[in-house]
């Protein structure tokens, strides 16, 4: 998998955390148990991967070309399929919307700043991980990420995973499938925890 599977899941993380709502839903409760399908996970990202392949292995889907709109248009698919309303704005960023939640959007300025992750969120993230029988590291991230201009509206978290030879932002990139389904994993549960009031008991 040449896709570069790290910058998606902190994505993830917090639009989830912006669209959850506190439920009663116990530790024990079999929601809890669900788990990511690996070979489905794998497939899909395997399928979005062909999409502006080049001959090196990597992938370029330059802003707006026929790729990109091509990739944007397979992720829009299993986003219709989730019963959410899709929103494309002004630049291109695709929202997909759960009728029933209000979203507001404030003007922030361009200038990119370090953004500390939310000591709460990095708590449940590693609870998630432990819970699961993974081993864990906390470690500093010197790329930039959309994280950091989230950090200004809401708690922020990273999951990252394993690439083979620690090889990053490269056509050489690879990451194992089944670290990317351990990581999907780590990120499911970390969303049933927050939906469960992780972040308030960590506070």
């Amino acid at each position: 998998m040449k896709e570069p599977l790290r910058s998606i899941f902190p994505a993830l993380i917090i639009l989830a955390f912006l669209l959850l709502r506190p439920s009663a839903a116990r530790p024990d409760s079999p929601v809890t148990k669900l788990r990511v399908n690996g070979q489905r996970l794998g497939l899909q990202i395997e399928r979005l991967s062909e999409i502006g392949r080049n001959r090196g292995g990597g992938v370029d889907r330059p802003a707006f070309s026929e790729a990109d709109i091509k990739a944007r248009e397979y992720i829009l698919t299993y986003i219709r399929k989730l019963g959410l309303r899709v929103q494309v704005d002004a630049a291109g960023n695709i929202i997909g919307r759960k009728e029933g939640t209000e979203m507001t959007f404030i003007p922030i300025e361009p200038a990119s700043r370090s953004a500390p992750t939310d000591p709460r969120l990095r708590v449940c993230i590693a609870r998630a991980a432990e819970n699961l029988g993974l081993s864990k590291l906390f470690l500093p991230s010197g790329a930039g990420h959309d994280a950091q201009n989230i950090a200004r509206l809401a708690p922020i978290g990273m999951i990252f995973i394993p690439s083979v030879g620690g090889i990053s932002h490269s056509p050489k990139e690879y990451s194992r499938p089944e670290d990317v389904e351990r990581g999907a994993n780590v990120l499911l549960q970390t969303i049933l925890g927050l939906d469960q009031g992780c972040l308030e008991e960590n506070q």
